[in-house]
């Protein structure tokens, strides 16, 4: 085929135009696409930020008000033990409550508000109405029921901010006062701050986030760099404080950087690129395609100028110039005929060029004419030109007329650009978008959990606090701060997860081996979760297999997490009044391992089985309006997963949707021998009791028969009031009755009247009320009845075996007594240490516990004098207790110098660390200065004891 230069001129005019179109046209897309997805990027950020800022503060002020209700209740009960106990009043005493109550100062006022007692006496004699700072206080002295509750103002003393919480005295006028560092409240502060939460943000490598206040105060930052520094003197904040939200160039340094800011809950917030990252990154994915477009063209433009006076002579070289370009080219008559195709056709149809020639357009592409899949059609019909695939390709196809010389339509030109791997990059550029706004939603949502995870032990220690207050009994007082302790314990767990978040996010979990009991461990978990039940009204019951053995070796803490979570869920998703069963059952011991099974079944929505197979994934829930029902994130199920199989373990969930389900899951754990399995046993006869348990439940009743029955008693059940009279009728004979106090006909108390009257021998024969009814609820109508105790459901066969031996031998809780009350007289008599505490009344507490030992004890205040004070008497002792944080000299340094002296016992003399540093990490820092062993703050007397007795053997 030939065609003459007239013709040839124009064709390749438009060839070479197309190529530079398509070079153009790829930069600018792509461009686009990029500058589009950072864009998104920078919003979907700015979005997480302001949920976090939000987050942070509600947390903030959640924990601050827990931590003043805390104090409040115990500024309250030291106000009941002034007025049972004068002698409460003494010096010592107060100090003493300070450390019981982990509180750092106590005061209390005489009627005319004179500071007269309290664990400072520096303090003794501040006169409350002469104090700017007090004097709103003193409306107490006159009002006796006015309370008031936190000062205006933090106040100091010796250069360090105290909190006070203050209440007016009970047995006469006077105020009670409570005290905490500021510097504790502002740790508290510190680490569920914003900048806490967003200091590991990054967009790109070097771009990230930064958040200012109204005045152009950076108040934080993802680089932890430009936080306390002044903007408002750049050219563009105050653009940002005058629009709002919008995108804009800004200079940070010494890099003009791409943002997007937004003002939002008082701050502006200000997500930001580098210019010349964004650029480079633009052209990173640019390089596979203008190289290829710019090439083309000059290429097709050398050849063009340098052949031109050749074409125009001879026409058939035109075939040989189409050949070389790197596109598929064809050409048509006006009837849509093949009249050439160029070589890559043939090759890539593996078919020669005379075989094409002739056939429809269509016999060599996939399109089908006259449709939006063909190219002619949409040049016909002004539609976009298509792009389809053709034998694992991606085809881009350009289409224009061929003119003659009077420009008249002789046919058509299509040029078929292979755009795959374009396509496929920009497919990636939308994944990695998509993952980039999943990443920001789960950091989201995992803030939101570690809301769900505190307010779970607060909502029991409040609640407890509330029903503590309503109390007179100190017996129910007691109990109720028992509760408040359990739940604290599994608070600090929570807050101890979000200061080293890192770890959590990462799923990298440190199980710490304690040997622990562990009915007692559900009993905690029991205690946290019964708050809950009893709002709903649900009814919860614990069965422990009796073959589990009473101590393990493990981490009871994130156990009792995983439990906690699995009894959470199940009260969340139960309607009220439903059921939920604590089960646990002993799988049997291979190679020192005991297993064991929990599981946990409620009668709540269930789950279906599509949707249990994303249980167990993190910020994962069954549906999305179970999220907006509910509530919760879902990041529950994931930790409990990781936690079980640190322990060897699975867990599983077995539920039918609308029918309830039962969460399983195994662990293994060693078989331990603990003290109170060293014992004497309880001095109670076993044998000659007769006990009759009552309560319309068949579970419950089974349960409590096999415990009664293990201890050695008879026990006889019966499944309403008039049954259990009825026995009595027969001339049956009993020691105890259990009688539970909710029974449809008969209830508890009636049935307790009837029981009363009936009784052979009244005087040794006790009525015990068993129920999950709050104790402060039925206690008036219980007393008028002559019930003898009261006992909470769930029952735990410890707890029945204690309550037993109140009435028929030695109970549990004496026997502990015994055991923790050993004559410590003198045991470390003739034997001297030395202890380095910066704190004075560490080293009073230190010295009033060990005083009875006799041990001598030499106190340096920093490691510095530590250290002089061993170099000057090395023989003179045998043993160093170091704390870490110290003036002057801390303890790693003091150490590291002591070990290093060139005197003989410096190497082998036990120094052990005493601090509140207590993560795995710290305890290996100080092994690794030289230390021995590692003893954590607060103290336990305890475990100094036993390090005493370790190394000063």
């Amino acid at each position: 085929m030939k065609l003459q230069s007239r013709v040839l001129i124009p064709i390749l005019s438009v060839l070479i135009l197309s190529l530079v179109l398509i070079s153009i046209t790829s930069v600018s897309v792509m461009r686009d696409t990029t500058n589009t997805m950072v864009d998104s990027e920078m919003r979907h950020v700015a979005d997480s930020v302001s949920h976090q800022i939000v987050l942070s503060q509600s947390i903030t002020d959640s924990v601050l008000e827990m931590m003043n209700q805390k104090n409040l209740v115990l500024a309250q009960i030291l106000a009941t033990m002034i007025a049972e106990d004068p002698t409460n009043l003494e010096n010592e005493n107060m100090a003493r409550f300070c450390e019981l109550f982990q509180v750092s100062e106590v005061h209390v006022t005489d009627e005319n508000g004179i500071l007269s007692w309290g664990s400072e006496p520096d303090f003794f004699g501040l006169d409350f109405y002469t104090n700017e700072q007090t004097l709103p206080l003193t409306a107490i002295l006159s009002n006796p029921t006015l309370t008031i509750a936190q000062e205006p103002q933090p106040r100091a003393y010796d250069g360090t901010l105290f909190q006070y919480i203050s209440v007016s005295r009970i047995d006469k006028p006077g105020i009670v006062q409570v005290g905490v560092e500021m510097e504790v409240i502002d740790e508290v502060k510190m680490s569920l701050s914003v900048q806490n939460a967003i200091q590991d943000i990054r967009i790109g490598h070097d771009g990230g986030v930064l958040l200012l206040n109204r005045d152009g105060l950076v108040v934080a930052d993802s680089f932890s760099a430009l936080t306390g520094f002044n903007m408002n003197s750049q050219p563009w904040f105050e653009t940002m404080f005058d629009n709002k939200e919008g995108t804009l160039e800004i200079q940070l340094g010494r890099h003009e950087c791409q943002s997007y800011y937004r003002f939002d809950h008082n701050y502006i917030i200000v997500t930001f690129i580098p210019l010349a990252e964004l650029n480079a990154y633009t052209m990173r994915i640019l390089g596979s395609i203008i190289p290829l477009g710019v090439a083309a063209a000059v290429i097709v433009s050398f050849i063009t100028i340098w052949l031109i006076r050749w074409i125009t002579k001879k026409a058939y070289w035109y075939e040989s110039i189409l050949d070389c370009i790197p596109f598929f080219v064809s050409v048509t008559d006006m009837k849509r005929n093949l009249t050439f195709v160029n070589k890559p056709v043939e090759e890539f149809l593996g078919k020669k060029r005379s075989e094409l020639l002739g056939l429809q357009c269509n016999n060599w592409n996939v399109n089908t004419c006259r449709t939006d899949n063909c190219g002619i059609f949409c040049l016909e019909t002004g539609k976009p030109t298509p792009t389809f695939e053709q034998n694992g390709i991606e085809l881009k196809v350009d289409v224009n007329y061929l003119m003659d010389r009077n420009n008249k339509k002789v046919g058509h030109l299509e040029i078929f650009q292979d755009v795959t791997e374009m396509l496929l990059l920009h497919k990636k550029l939308e994944k990695a978008l998509v993952e980039a706004n999943a990443a920001s939603y789960a950091k989201s949502n995992f803030l939101a959990n570690m809301s769900h995870e505190i307010r779970t032990p607060m909502n029991a220690i409040i609640g407890m606090t509330q029903i503590g207050k309503a109390s007179e009994d100190l017996a129910r007082k007691d109990y109720s701060l028992a509760r408040i302790e359990d739940a604290s314990h599994h608070l600090l767990g929570v807050i101890n997860d979000i200061l080293d978040i890192s770890k959590i996010e990462s799923g990298r979990f440190e199980l710490s081996m304690t040997e622990f009991n562990f009915e007692k461990m559900l009993k905690r978990v029991v205690n946290v979760s019964t708050f809950k039940v009893d709002d709903k009204h649900q009814k919860l019951t614990v069965y422990v297999d009796r073959t589990i053995p009473k101590f393990l070796l493990g981490d009871d803490q994130r156990l009792a997490q995983v439990i906690t979570n699995l009894l959470g869920n199940a009260v969340k998703f139960t309607p009220e009044d439903g059921d939920i069963k604590l089960n646990t059952y002993y799988q049997g011991e291979k190679d020192g391992l005991c297993e064991i099974k929990i599981s946990v079944t409620d009668s709540g929505i269930g789950i279906s089985k599509e949707q249990q197979a994303r249980l167990f994934q993190s910020f994962q829930q069954a549906e999305s309006d179970t999220t907006r029902k509910f509530g919760g994130t879902g990041l529950g199920l994931a930790i409990s997963k990781s936690i079980i199989e640190m322990m060897d373990g699975t867990i599983w969930v077995d539920s039918e949707l609308g029918k309830g389900s039962r969460f399983s899951f195994t662990f293994k754990m060693q078989r331990r021998k603990g003290k109170e399995e060293n014992l004497p046993q309880k001095e109670i006869d076993w044998k000659s009791l007769r006990v009759l348990a009552v309560d319309d439940d068949r579970y419950i009743l089974e349960d409590f028969k096999g415990i009664i029955e293990k201890f050695g008693a008879r026990c006889d059940v019966a499944e309403s009031g008039e049954e259990a009279l009825a026995l009595l009728e027969k001339g049956e004979d009993y020691n105890l009755f259990f009688v539970d106090w909710r029974m449809p006909g008969m209830d508890g108390i009636e049935l307790t009247e009837k029981l009363k009257q009936r009784m052979k021998k009244p005087d040794d024969s006790f009525v015990i009320m068993v129920s999950s009814t709050e104790y402060s609820l039925i206690s008036n109508r219980m007393d008028e009845v002559g019930v003898d105790s009261f006992l909470q459901k769930p029952l735990f066969a410890s707890t029945i075996e204690e309550l037993v031996g109140q009435y028929f031998g030695i109970s549990e809780t004496e026997l502990e007594v015994v055991d923790d009350e050993v004559d410590i007289s003198g045991i470390f008599a003739g034997h001297q240490i030395l202890m380095a505490e910066d704190v004075e009344i560490n080293r009073e507490i230190v010295l009033a516990l060990l005083e009875p030992t006799e041990l001598k004890i030499d106190c340096a205040e920093n490691g510095k004098e530590a250290l002089e004070m061993f170099k000057a008497a090395p023989d003179k002792y045998e043993l160093i207790f170091m704390d870490i944080q110290m003036p002057e000299m801390d303890g790693y340094e003091a150490t590291r110098r002591i070990r290093a002296l060139d005197i003989p016992k410096a190497k082998s003399i036990p120094i052990i660390a005493t601090t509140a540093n207590v993560f795995k990490e710290d305890i290996e820092n100080c092994l690794a200065a030289g230390m021995n062993d590692h003893v954590g703050k607060p103290l336990n007397i305890q475990e100094v004891l036993d390090k005493l007795r370790e190394y000063l053997a």
